[in-house]
């Protein structure tokens, strides 16, 4: 090989045939490539084709399965590139070679099969820096398994699992970030994003939640809720069901009173919900009741007044009897009249899974009354012409049976 001038050093090429002293073929079932190669860039960058050309071969087959060819071959480039790589901790030509999560697992893979620690070093250096996706998360773990970076590689830090007080800490900051009132001064993608994490944190999906409720969380949030409810009261209180903007002033109020109610629902605090929607029922259906109002804030309602009428029909919230029958007799009129309100203007296959739902536990909160505030109800429906929904024919034939099993225990006795 010739030698450049002084303070000079000739750069090898990977394929120069006029300088190559080793063919490298790279060979798998399907097929085989040579490439004319250079021992003196081989030696320093591979332990195993060191020992290989230490006993005179002047060619070396490296066997693999037609997944790895092409890592094998962006190792070779990666050799020749380090030439010209005078900082040994600079990552920049495996950025330049491997482009990507996959492609940089997959030669790091192959450099510890060849004995190449630099260059796996390099590697890992690299996918430290850069993001991953979910699916480049899942390869990563499995290179972790495989054993090709060690165990206090720093890349190891973004997959352990976060420490719980760290968890904690990030899950009440987000309460109070999903919680802020909106203006100028708060960022609503922000807000959003907040609201959607906590959700998804809370959530038992195909792993199990992120964060288990404790009774400092719950407090944190029925603190946040009741701001949340006092200013979705104020709107409707101050402004009502008149001003132009009140459509634009409630739907924000309504969409977090929403969003809490199922975070409730989740940390089993859904009675606090119960609580503040059933006090102020008649307030609240005397302002939406009003026909100027859209159909989608209307639709709202309806869905958080279902959380609540399921919650107390089936036994879950426990209030008294006075507050279950004022909560049907505010609710009854409302969700009969909105039906087709609703079904005209909304997506009707989800309007219905969700009034399917609203009339089975009304049914079930009605036979959860006193017998005679159970009677007085079933009385008004049955005198109603209007009243095809809510369908109370279970209600009234378990009432019938009950009252009539009633009186015989009584004359029995």
């Amino acid at each position: 090989m010739g030698i450049g001038g002084a303070g000079e050093r000739e750069i090898l090429k990977l394929g120069d045939r006029s300088t190559s002293d080793v063919i490298v073929r790279v060979g798998t079932p399907g097929r085989d490539c040579s490439f004319y190669a250079h021992s003196a860039v081989l030696r320093p960058r591979s332990s195993c084709l060191a020992a290989n050309l230490a006993k005179g071969s002047d060619s070396i087959l490296l066997g693999c399965c037609e997944e790895d060819f092409d890592y094998y071959v962006i190792l070779l480039r990666i050799f020749y590139a380090m030439q010209e790589d005078f900082s040994s901790g600079s990552c920049g030509i495996v950025a330049e070679e491997c482009c990507n999560v996959k492609a940089t697992i997959g030669v790091a893979k192959v450099a510890t099969e060849l004995g190449c620690e630099a260059i796996v070093e390099k590697c890992f250096k690299f996918l430290e820096g850069i993001p991953w996706n979910e699916g480049e998360e899942e390869e990563m773990l499995q290179a972790l398994s495989a054993g090709i970076c060690s165990s206090d590689d720093p890349v190891l830090a973004r997959l352990r699992t976060v420490d719980s007080a760290v968890v904690r800490e990030v899950f009440l900051s987000a309460i109070i970030a999903a919680t802020r009132e909106s203006d100028a001064g708060v960022s609503i993608k922000r807000k959003v994003s907040a609201q959607e994490q906590i959700e998804y944190m809370l959530v038992e999906d195909d792993d199990a939640p992120l964060i288990t409720s404790d009774s400092q969380i719950k407090l944190a949030f029925r603190e946040k809720f009741c701001e949340l409810f006092h200013r979705f009261k104020d709107v409707i209180t101050i402004e009502g069901g008149g001003a132009e903007t009140f459509e634009d002033a409630i739907l924000e109020k309504l969409a977090d009173v929403a969003w809490a109610s199922r975070v409730l629902s989740r940390l089993g605090s859904l009675d606090e919900l119960v609580l503040a929607w059933s006090d102020f029922s008649p307030e609240i259906v005397f302002v939406f009741q009003d026909p100027a109002l859209s159909s989608g804030i209307k639709l709202k309602v309806m869905e958080i007044t279902s959380k609540v009428l399921e919650a107390v029909g089936y036994g879950n919230v426990l209030i008294p009897p006075t507050q279950r029958t004022g909560l049907v007799k505010a609710w009854l009129p409302f969700v009969r009249d909105m039906k087709m309100v609703l079904l005209e203007a909304e997506c009707v296959e989800e309007t219905m899974l969700l009034y399917n739902s609203i009339e089975a536990a009304i049914n079930s909160l009605v036979l959860s009354l006193p017998s005679d505030d159970q009677g007085v109800i079933l009385a008004e429906w049955l005198k109603n012409e209007r009243a095809s929904y809510p369908d109370l024919s279970e209600a009234f034939e378990v009432w019938c049976f009950r009252s009539k099993a009633a009186k015989r225990r009584l004359s029995c006795g």
